[in-house]
């Protein structure tokens, strides 16, 4: 039985392709991944055997496939695309290290998207039925299109901003800058929390802004707890850090706005039409929930005590009543 296990170990160590098999196969069980990722990438390798490079040990890296894919993907506009580290000193004292994002960049990553594609103007909320001039979205006091509130072009917002601006739907356009900023927990254990700032556009249609695809990354903000420096301050000095890193995450959508339109040609790709327009930037609105609200405005977050089924609800408790009571008796069975 010895000699015969000595004569198989020396017959596989001859056998590359197992040799190399089990060493990725170890490597593979050590970092826990699944047994089926392990067939996958078993089949990735038959399948891509000849087009593998013969110098493995200087091309086939990591870090140089994911170099070449951004090259491949952003070309000249790869540096841009890439995150940016900020080093500062906050109110408190206290140093961190930030993350954002070139805005412009990622504007531009929004309207070339193979997958958003937001110069096509299918995809934009530009849709009146005008073959002359789809940009001339502006309502009448009191109008609405087709008697009901259908997307942004319609809301208030952008309709008082139209008049504000008074501009010319020949030669520009509002584009809504609509922002989002929710903490999320991040690591194998969850134990580190990260506040990522996200953005999209305005003019894309809701089906789009749906996408996560659609929406870019502005910048990190940092968990307090882990700043270095004094941890010893009153919950005001930390909300001034904190606003103090949501201005430099934002300081770029600020110049963006105060510096003037950026020209931008949209196409109908149903006619090849084209239509060459100045983009005005306007901040519309910042989506996230009550505890994130309550930081960016600078406003008490306590909400331990509430007096309502949920934060944000101003009914207490004892004001509701059975659905039966309020609406009549229901089909439908109330799980609780």
């Amino acid at each position: 039985m010895k000699e015969i296990m000595v004569n198989n170990e020396k017959s596989m160590s001859k056998n590359q392709w197992f040799v190399a098999g089990v060493e990725l196969e170890n490597i593979l069980s050590n970092s826990n991944v699944p047994l089926h990722v392990t067939d996958k990438l078993f089949s990735w390798a038959i399948k891509h055997k000849d087009n593998l490079p013969s110098r493995m040990s200087s091309e086939l890296k990591r870090e140089k496939i994911y170099k070449q894919a951004a090259l491949q993907m952003y070309g000249e506009l790869d540096d841009k695309m890439r995150p940016q580290h900020h080093h500062i000193v906050l109110l408190s004292g206290r140093r961190v290290s930030i993350v954002k994002f070139d805005v412009r960049a990622q504007i531009f990553s929004i309207l070339n998207c193979p997958y958003i594609d937001g110069s096509d103007l299918q995809h934009l909320i530009f849709d009146n039925n005008s073959n002359d001039n789809p940009f001339d979205v502006l309502l009448k006091e009191g109008e609405q299109i087709k008697g009901v509130y259908n997307d942004i072009e319609a809301s208030v917002w952008f309709q008082e901003t139209l008049r504000k601006l008074n501009l010319d739907p020949e030669e520009s356009i509002v584009v809504p800058i609509i922002l989002f900023l929710d903490a999320t927990q991040i690591g194998g254990l969850l134990s580190h929390s990260l506040e990522p700032l996200m953005m999209t556009l305005g003019i894309l249609k809701r089906i789009l802004r749906n996408d996560p695809r659609a929406w870019k990354t502005v910048g990190y903000v940092e968990e307090m707890s882990r700043i270095l420096g004094n941890s010893k301050l009153t919950p005001a000095e930390k909300l001034e850090d904190y606003h103090f890193i949501l201005k430099l995450l934002m300081q770029d959508i600020k110049d963006l706005i105060t510096s003037g339109p950026v020209e931008w040609v949209f196409i109908d790709r149903s006619t090849g039409k084209q239509y060459r327009r100045k983009m005005i930037f306007r901040l519309m609105m910042i989506i996230g929930d009550t505890k994130g609200a309550d930081g960016w405005v600078g406003r008490y977050g306590s909400h331990w005590n509430t007096v309502g089924l949920a934060r944000d609800c101003t009914i207490v408790n004892n004001a509701f009543r059975e659905p039966a009571d309020l609406f009549g008796a229901s089909p439908y069975r109330i799980c609780t």
